[in-house]
């Protein structure tokens, strides 16, 4: 199914997994969201996609391993 996801939504998907993907576009499809580097526990990412899954799309997002990005 990931070759029907949209290319950021794909992107997720194969470093996080289709559910993760699918879960933050539930939550926050159609919005820029904030991908930090690094994260809390308590950050709405990992409510929305898992503690793993944030993790890595928070590393994969990542600008020189230290700073977020905004994504749509």
């Amino acid at each position: 199914m990931t070759e029907k996801l949209p290319e950021v939504l794909a992107e997720i998907a194969e470093v996080a997994g289709e559910a993760a993907a699918l879960a933050l576009a539930s939550a926050k499809g159609g919005t820029r969201v904030y991908i930090p580097a690094r994260l809390d526990t308590d950050h709405w990412l990992v409510e929305v996609a898992g503690l793993a899954a944030a993790q890595k799309i928070c590393k994969h997002f990542a600008v020189d391993h230290v700073r977020g990005q905004d994504i749509e």
